[in-house]
């Protein structure tokens, strides 16, 4: 493979070292080195006493032959493992001329016939790996300032590895706080929200909501998006679906229990395996809306033998964003539950009023239930009843409560429930005798 001239080389450097957060630093700088020097592969190693794992390569063409990044090999078996140990020099012209390299598997297997390989030190003085590449022809070209010239590459490397490592120990310490909570809910609770029938004045159900009691202190969403960010989002959800359904016990009967869910946790296998033995009649199942979906047909197909069961659907914070229309449109839920931020204040804010009488419009013509959730004054839920709101949930009729304890918040409401639905009423009235006059006064 032909070399590239310096002018590219110093090219291609200034392009790599611009580093930023869609670049794979390390691949950028094997490809280079690659490219510059004519090799077949260049890869970067990681050495653990003896065990010599691929970091990252740069081979095309090669795939499945070279080896995926994560490969382990026992060092002493390969080019990386002999020049750290001193017994193969950083720089082999014709690998036929060394009989050490000549044994090793890698040689015969992969072709090697000219090998460079230098160290890759940490910041600490640390010895990571090798910065490493290859021929399949002997090249008596490549010489020492060849040498260089990857040793300066590796010191780059280094401070991209650096980075990505710490990102590693990062995540792992995520990893590490969640574990109790996975492992046996350790920190975990279940609190319990009133969900009221704003016609019949009684108890619809209850939504489950989580909460930690671990360090550090922090929101339920902090650690349910840090659970997603190191892979383990739909574990914690699914745990926080167990704890919630042991719940189910102290609703009132013919009540539900709501859960939330991603739309990833659902169609994961073990979604289904949560609810096996559970009355799905009584189970709602809250499709979060800020969780976006490519392909809706996975997640139809893992909803419909549930919903076939009598599982229902609800898509959250309906009005919030452009997911829950896109959710309510595929998913045709059995609830809509408009987002907190149009049932504030839409006592008097006639755009918010609009908007929950569109919404309730369509729960209508969809044969779909319709909760406005966030009501937490007497206004707000005289407001909700007014316009026709199925149901609804806020602290103005409960606010979360161990599930022990539910039958407090929910003899509480009663009282504030009916007299919100007598102030809808006398609202009505007051705009239908207000009509009247109107119309009276035009027809003068």
């Amino acid at each position: 493979m032909p070399r590239c001239a310096d002018s590219e080389l110093v090219r291609d450097l200034v392009s790599a070292s611009v580093f930023s957060a869609a670049t794979n630093v390390v691949q950028h700088l094997l490809r280079v080195v690659r490219t510059h020097l004519g090799l077949d592969v260049a890869f970067v190693s990681r050495l653990d006493g003896d065990v010599m794992t691929v970091y990252d390569v740069d081979a095309p063409g090669r795939d499945g032959i070279f080896g995926e990044p994560g490969k382990r090999t026992p060092a002493s078996q390969t080019y990386c493992g002999l020049v750290r140990d001193g017994k193969l020099p950083e720089l082999i012209n014709d690998t036929g001329l060394y009989p050490l390299a000549c044994a090793l598997p890698a040689t015969d297997a992969l072709g090697i016939r000219a090998n460079l390989t230098v160290p890759i030190y940490l910041s600490d003085g640390a010895l990571f790996g090798m910065f490493c590449g290859f021929a399949t022809s002997p090249d008596p070209t490549l010489n020492r300032r060849d040498i260089n010239m990857m040793r300066a590459f590796a010191q780059i490397a280094a401070v991209a590895i650096e980075g990505e490592l710490a990102t590693e120990r990062e995540a792992q310490r995520k990893r590490d706080r969640l574990a109790p909570l996975l492992a046996d809910r350790a920190g975990l609770d279940i609190v319990l929200q009133p969900i009221w029938d704003l016609e019949a004045a009684t108890p619809f159900g209850a939504e489950a909501l989580s909460r930690f009691a671990i360090e550090p202190r922090r929101t339920p969403d902090v650690w349910f998006r840090e659970a997603d960010e190191v892979g383990l989002g739909s574990d914690l959800e699914i745990t926080a679906i167990r704890a919630a359904i042991d719940a189910l016990s102290h609703l009132p009967p013919d009540t539900s229990l709501f859960v939330n869910s991603s739309p990833a946790t659902v169609t994961a296998p073990e979604f289904a395996a949560a609810l096996h033995g559970v009355p799905l009649n009584r189970l709602v199942i809250e499709i979060t809306e800020h969780s976006s979906v490519a392909q809706y047909e996975p997640l139809e197909r893992a909803l419909l033998p549930l919903r076939r069961d009598g599982l229902r659907i609800a898509v959250d914070d309906a009005g919030g964003g452009y997911s829950s229309f896109k959710h309510i449109i595929r998913l045709r839920p059995d609830i809509i539950k408009a987002d907190t931020s149009i049932v504030r204040n839409v006592h008097n804010c006639p755009s918010r009023r609009a908007m929950i009488q569109a919404i309730g419009l369509f729960a209508q013509e969809t044969d779909t239930l319709f909760l406005g959730e966030g009501a937490e004054t007497a206004d707000e839920l005289r407001a909700l009843i007014e316009l026709g709101v199925d149901l609804a949930q806020g602290y103005f009729l409960g606010r979360p409560t161990a599930p022990v304890h539910l039958g407090e918040p929910l003899a509480a409401a009663v009282p504030a429930l009916a007299h919100a639905k007598i102030a809808a009423q006398a609202a009505r009235a007051s705009r239908r005798m207000g009509a009247t006059a109107a119309i009276r006064i035009a027809a003068a």
